[in-house]
């Protein structure tokens, strides 16, 4: 349609054209207008009457209600599904913290240091001589032996206490 209200000639022309197709009175009119005219004319055959256009939307608006009222009542009760895992939680936290206080702190056990002899016969023994070997092995018994009186006395002492 041109820019004013009123239509040109030939689009008068093609309208009336639409028109007899639309009311199977087909003419000599162009291709375009005879398809436009028949998906026009079988997309209004494809309607809804309106008795099932109504019931088909009252339908659908039953259906959102409900699932609108469903919704209501799942977020009315949706804390009360955190309540248990937050609950948990906190009590976890709260036992943990008491753990942490009223358990006396200990400090790691404090380990003889290795001796001037038993660094000497590791020296020796890096050199491959067998005789060097033996002492590091009865070096390193006597250390070990130390260490484990060690590490007996302060885990006996512990649980004494």
């Amino acid at each position: 349609m041109s820019e004013d209200k009123h239509p040109d000639p030939p689009e008068a022309g093609e309208a009336a054209d639409l028109a007899a197709a639309l009311d199977g009175e087909p003419r000599d009119a162009p291709e375009d207008t005879l398809e436009t005219a028949e998906l026009l004319r079988s997309s209004a055959d494809r309607m809804l009457a309106p008795e099932r256009r109504e019931a088909v939307l009252t339908r659908i608006l039953e259906g959102s209600r409900a699932e609108l009222e469903r919704r209501a009542r799942g977020q009315a009760g949706a804390w009360r599904r955190w309540l248990l895992p937050a609950g948990g939680l906190a009590a976890a936290g709260a036992a943990a913290a008491v753990l942490l206080v009223w358990l006396p702190a200990s400090a790691p056990a404090c380990l003889p240091a290795p001796g001037r002899p038993l660094l000497e016969a590791q020296a020796a023994a890096a050199g491959g001589s067998e005789p060097a070997a033996a002492r590091l092995r009865s070096a390193m018994r006597d250390y070990r032996e130390r260490m484990l009186a060690e590490l007996s006395a302060r885990y006996a002492s512990r649980g004494r206490k």
